[in-house]
């Protein structure tokens, strides 16, 4: 990897936690706290909607704000078991397909099953 790609990563990985914290307060019917049970699936295409409504934020980094959000236990049990995905307003997008409910539900067993395997060992 290059010099330049190192220092992209490198600032996207530092900028990333603030504008977490920034998207909490911007869109709160949207993005929740981590210790909130709370979630409810994204609208598909969120990311590009996030780059045209902040464009003094880092297409990268909002990227990876993304990425890390649904990457969570709690988002993915979110998309297996909510029936819609909301836009950052709050309002429903459209319903969760199947096909993404059955990918959740797979990585939510695959997680355990690595837990388990962990606390096994």
């Amino acid at each position: 990897m290059s010099k330049r790609w190192d220092e992209i990563y490198r600032r996207v990985y530092q900028e990333a936690p603030a504008v977490e914290d920034f998207f909490l307060r911007k869109y709160p019917k949207a993005f929740f706290p981590s210790g909130s049970m709370e979630t409810e699936p994204l609208a598909l295409g969120i990311r590009t909607v996030l780059v045209v409504e902040n464009p003094q934020i880092d297409w990268f980094v909002i990227a990876e704000v993304v990425a890390r959000y649904v990457r969570k236990d709690r988002y993915q049990r979110a998309l297996a078991i909510r029936p819609h995905r909301i836009n950052l307003d709050g309002t429903v997008s459209g319903p969760v397909s199947q096909k993404n409910r059955d990918r959740a539900i797979g990585e939510l067993i695959s997680r355990q099953k690595a837990r388990l395997e962990r606390e096994a060992a």
